[in-house]
């Protein structure tokens, strides 16, 4: 994300447990935005996590057909894209 001109471009890759690596396509970081000279005014951070999609806890809001919540674990690295 730059701060300045708030462009943001976004990803999701998914890998099946136990896997020791992935490859992001070249077509997805395409779409992000290139890190600013200036590092204060650019946000690049990848998020390497689990997100286990079984058994999650149902619950409802008003105006919401389906509600679901998923535990999951995540870290982040600031990174720098070109």
């Amino acid at each position: 994300m730059t701060c300045r001109r708030n462009a943001t471009g976004e990803f999701v890759c998914v890998a099946p447990a136990g896997s020791s690596s992935f490859t992001v396509p070249a077509t997805a970081l395409a779409n992000v935005p290139a890190t600013r000279a200036n590092l204060l005014r650019s946000k690049g951070v990848v998020y390497v996590g689990a997100l286990p999609l079984s058994s999650p806890a149902a619950f409802t809001a008003t105006g919401l057909d389906t509600g679901a919540i998923y535990a999951g674990a995540f870290i982040g690295k600031r990174w720098i894209f070109q």
